[in-house]
């Protein structure tokens, strides 16, 4: 998906990802007035995207299709952050993580939040190494060694969709094959980075099918922060899951993996739930039986709170708060490395996964989430959340135009739910009258 604001229109690419969101295009509020720009000089004349120098705003699929160096900080909106990579690649997440869980052990000074925590990485991601890392890489051994029935899922870092995901079910064979790349020093060097992971054992299944869940937090704003929560949608598989491991088909509920089911058109919709959906299920005779027995006590907690009609509901008052848990502390692991211009935003798709014990798990975060609108539940999501984006951000950018900075959100947020809001603590504290003004004013009044 691409977007630019050229000459106060906008303007819609379609793309491999989505043909289906002109709409969200056509429902942009008008752009605030501008200062005319200049064209900067093409490096690259035979790029389509490249060109488009002079823009309001771009929200681009394709890093490739930014020039960094162009931005111009608080006169342009670019939906991608240079440094966004600190979350999004699968690597570096594992870094990030990890440097946080040090820092947090060495000091209790954390940012300021609707969501406080005590999280560490362990608590909500699963077991992760770094092939390409010749520590990570040994540790790995002595954990597959340790455990030789443990199921890994390999991942390679630089791609998506599910595309070169392999399963590792006999980690004594996996062993020997990384003794031999071992033997190749210079072929590991070169070669594609992964991780891998331990793969969930008891996943929480709907209808007897493996779930995940998409979920978006919005990155308005780094300093000072504004970061949101959206509501996603459900992704499931169309095949029931087995032990076959060879059935990626079963264990990855990726589209792009699922489009692959010869069924697919006749059952897309399927593929997707809405969060309600989940809740409905949750609620039901076949849901409650897909939770592990020693767990079901926790579907009606009554330590949850109540939903506003006097409902209490599992995904309402754990699911959602542990999904934001888990945001926010993952910003705030990667706040001090993202760039701080105003102009920069995020949309990142963030997916867990639930257990059947129901402990949330993060998979990953995208930096490019699909927004394609295939299914009812995406439709229900997608152009609205993309709608609220450009609204926010086009307030705030008028604001600090006129301000030069950044002192309110605005009063309508759609559907998003703030989970970090500093700019409302942005504005400048009005003084205190001293004693004597008090006087003087108070004379003056008589």
């Amino acid at each position: 998906m691409n977007y630019f604001v050229h000459s106060h229109t906008v303007i819609h690419f379609t793309s491999t990802q989505t043909t289906h969101t002109a709409q969200t295009a056509q429902t942009a509020p008008p752009l605030p007035t501008l200062p005319t720009t200049t064209h900067h000089h093409l490096r690259h004349p035979h790029h389509p995207f490249r060109s488009f120098f002079n823009f309001h705003l771009k929200w681009v699929e394709i890093k490739r299709d930014i020039n960094f160096s162009d931005f111009k900080s608080g006169k342009q909106l670019l939906a991608r952050n240079p440094k966004i990579s600190v979350l999004t690649s699968k690597g570096k997440l594992v870094d990030t993580l990890r440097a946080y869980d040090r820092s947090r052990s060495r000091t209790s000074t954390s940012l300021s939040s609707s969501y406080p925590s005590s999280l560490k990485m362990d608590d909500f991601f699963f077991k992760t190494f770094k092939l390409n890392d010749s520590k990570d890489r040994k540790a790995f051994v002595a954990a597959a060694k340790a455990d030789p029935k443990q199921i890994w899922i390999n991942k390679p870092v630089g791609r998506n969709q599910g595309k070169g995901i392999t399963l590792v079910t006999d980690s004594e064979l996996f062993l020997k094959e990384l003794q031999e790349e071992d033997k190749k020093a210079s072929v590991r060097k070169s070669g594609m980075e992964r991780i891998i992971q331990s793969y969930l054992p008891n996943p929480l299944l709907l209808n007897g099918r493996k779930a995940d869940i998409r979920c978006y937090m919005f990155i308005a704003n780094n300093t000072p922060s504004l970061v949101m929560y959206h509501d996603g949608y459900i992704r499931l598989s169309l095949s029931d899951y087995s032990d076959d491991y060879s059935n990626l088909g079963s264990h990855l509920t990726n589209q792009y993996v699922q489009k692959k089911n010869e069924d697919y058109a006749s059952l897309m919709d399927e593929s997707t739930w809405s969060m309600n959906q989940l809740d409905v299920y949750l609620q039901s005779d076949e849901g409650i039986n897909a939770v592990n027995e020693s767990a079901r006590p926790k579907l009606q907690d009554p330590t949850y709170k109540m939903e506003e009609g006097g409902q209490q509901t599992w995904v309402a008052s754990f699911l959602v708060p542990r999904m934001k848990e888990i945001m926010i502390h993952c910003y705030k692991a990667a706040r001090v490395f993202l760039e701080k211009d105003v102009g920069y935003f995020d949309v990142l798709g963030f997916d867990f996964i639930i257990d059947d014990m129901l402990n949330v798990w993060l998979i990953e975060i995208n930096v490019n989430p699909a927004l394609h609108i295939r299914t009812q539940a995406c439709k229900s999501v997608i152009p609205t959340m993309i709608s609220s984006v450009l609204d926010i951000m086009l307030f705030l950018f008028d604001q600090f135009l006129e301000k030069k900075k950044l002192t309110s959100v605005p009063k309508h947020l759609g559907d998003f739910q703030i989970l970090q809001n500093d700019i409302s603590q942005n504005k400048k504290p009005q003084r205190t009258k001293n004693k004597r003004e008090e006087k003087e004013t108070s004379t003056k009044e008589k």
